[in-house]
């Protein structure tokens, strides 16, 4: 049974003007015990980014599985079309990924440097194609400040600006593509996981 405490009503309004994606979400999620607001937050907004692509928003409570995916059911049972990671993966993940799923994202929501650098060695040593995008860490602790139990936002998506408007407020940042080696697919019947 989940801890009310760790319980969330989010309704997302999203609205991507570069790809003319416009759509409503109710979701009711719990959040991990071991999950910090900032990864909460950078979870949603992995959601509303590939949302247009039926998404689900997946417990954290299994660390080998996605923190947002695409799924198709095939003979009874999911394979990952899209594995959105949050965070700089280690080779292991990536590894997971790749071999489970035909697309992988990473929302990196921090990072240094040397971070950034060491997953960019990771990805070329194995040959992955990988969409990689920085969303603005000022942005995603703002978010986090205003988390209630109750999460309203309307989310908007314009080049590399991410706006969120909640409760008279809006927060902006920008979602930086680090960079992208595959296009991901529109898909009709499959279900996003988050």
């Amino acid at each position: 049974m989940s801890d009310k405490s760790r319980v969330f009503n989010a309704y997302l309004s999203v609205s991507d003007l570069n790809s003319q994606f416009y759509a409503n979400h109710h979701l009711k999620l719990s959040r991990h015990p071991s999950e910090t607001d900032t990864h909460f937050v950078t979870r949603l907004l992995g959601f509303s980014i590939i949302c247009q692509f039926h998404g689900h928003f997946n417990s954290v409570c299994h660390g080998n599985e996605p923190a947002v995916a695409v799924n198709n059911m095939i003979d009874d049972q999911y394979e990952y079309k899209v594995w959105l990671e949050v965070g700089i993966p280690n080779l292991k993940h990536i590894k997971r990924a790749k071999r489970l799923s035909e697309f992988f994202v990473i929302l990196i929501h921090e990072a240094n440097d040397e971070g950034l650098a060491e997953m960019n060695q990771l990805l070329q040593n194995q040959n992955v194609g990988v969409n990689a995008f920085f969303v603005d860490m000022l942005l995603v602790q703002e978010l986090a400040a205003h988390l209630e139990k109750r999460i309203d936002w309307q989310i908007t998506l314009d080049g590399d600006e991410l706006s969120v408007h909640s409760h008279d407020l809006t927060h902006s940042g920008q979602l930086l593509a680090l960079y992208q080696t595959q296009n991901l697919p529109t898909f009709t019947s499959e279900e996003v996981y988050v």
